[in-house]
């Protein structure tokens, strides 16, 4: 990361000092360190909080046999970093949705089968979007790990009101095929 920042000092004329990576550790340890380590942010606030938490409106539970989704980005995404790197997102992998082999037994899924990944949606507005499962031995129970940005819309827009992801999971059919892709725009 310091290169970057190298790179953009000298484009502003600017020298930080640091010629190479030496260098830029040998100015960090003349800053010493510290006695302890920094709040997490929030945590004052989080803190403050507690006193108040008999007030506080608990989270909404998952609806019942929801999944919880861990969303994560890929290498390469349809994020605005690669926007215009046409030869670079024709190497990109296919998104998938990964989920615990338990999970997959329990709703009938097989390894590489289409599913559909139905999510609460902001305001109440309910979101489909259809993937093929990976089904894996190192994921947890109850959890699915779904790519942030290589969808259309992004699975991002299956967020509650509360931004937690909780999903429904079902075997993708010839009629739940037509109505997701109904609701993905062109």
């Amino acid at each position: 990361d310091w290169e970057v920042f190298v790179q953009v000092a000298a484009v502003l004329g600017r020298d930080l000092g640091a010629a190479g990576l030496d260098a830029l550790r040998a100015q960090m340890a003349t800053l010493g360190l510290r006695g302890a380590p920094h709040a997490l942010p929030g945590a004052a606030a989080a803190a403050a909080g507690a006193a108040h938490a008999s007030s506080a409106t608990p989270a909404a539970a998952a609806p019942e046999g929801a999944l919880v989704a861990v969303v994560r980005s890929l290498l390469l995404d349809a994020g605005t970093m690669l926007a215009g790197a046409d030869d670079l997102m024709a190497t990109a992998r296919d998104a998938t949705i990964t989920i615990a082999r338990r999970d997959a037994d329990a709703r009938g899924i097989t390894h590489g089968e289409l599913v559909t990944v139905r999510g609460a949606g902001a305001a109440g507005g309910d979101v489909t979007i259809a993937l093929p499962a990976v089904v894996a031995d190192d994921v947890l129970p109850g959890v699915v790990i779904l790519p942030r940005s290589s969808t259309d819309p992004f699975v991002t827009t299956l967020a509650g009101d509360d931004g937690r992801v909780h999903v429904m999971l079902e075997r993708a059919t010839a009629h739940t095929m037509a109505h997701t892709m109904a609701e993905v725009p062109a």
